[in-house]
């Protein structure tokens, strides 16, 4: 977490190079720093490549608002807060939850209106559950996320255990038309015994 604050804060992490790397990337950059007029010394060089690493690094910090993880990093090292924009993933709407739903099952050999009633009864359950959530806190004081990555691993976990268990559908039904055609080879023999 350090190297991350100080990429934050100071746009690189100290001792990051040795010294025959930073010589490296001088003489690679060196013909740039030159049109840019700055070459006057090894450390104008560097400072041009420096400047150019931090304005075209993005960094990209992803994490739960749950617990207490993200109040306790932010307290540790400012520089999450300080130079970052923090961007708040709202709740998805209950259509987008539904869409999501049918995109994950449309592998699965369904007809069309059962994959459609699926889905819409994934996105049901999810808001459900929200709303549920949000009544314990008023009445007990307790929080409970419910998270987009809740509603994907519901529908995965969907999605998986009904594979499974299509397969051992399958596996069943080939077993089955396997003994029914002995059955039948044995029903054919026992025929041709009793014309004999």
């Amino acid at each position: 977490m350090c190297i991350r604050d100080s990429i934050l804060t100071a746009g690189e992490v100290p001792n990051l190079y040795s010294k025959d790397e930073m010589a490296t990337i001088r003489d690679k950059i060196r013909r740039r720093a030159k049109e840019a007029g700055r070459d006057k010394s090894e450390d104008d060089i560097w400072d041009f490549f420096m400047t150019r690493a931090q304005s075209n690094l993005h960094v990209v910090f992803c994490m739960s608002k749950t617990g207490d993880n993200l109040r306790n990093l932010t307290r540790m090292y400012p520089g999450l807060v300080n130079n970052t924009t923090t961007i708040w993933f709202m709740g998805w709407p209950e259509e987008a939850l539904k869409e999501v739903a049918y995109k994950f099952i449309a592998p699965l050999k369904f007809e069309e209106e059962l994959r459609t009633s699926i889905s819409l009864f994934f996105s049901h359950i999810h808001t459900k559950v929200i709303q549920y959530s949000d009544r314990m806190y008023k009445e007990m004081k307790r929080l409970y996320y419910v998270t987009p990555t809740n509603y994907i691993e519901l529908v995965q976990g969907y999605y998986l255990l009904l594979q499974e268990k299509q397969e051992e559908m399958n596996n069943e039904l080939k077993k089955l038309a396997f003994g029914l055609e002995k059955l039948e080879e044995a029903k054919k023999k026992k025929k041709k015994k009793k014309k004999k």
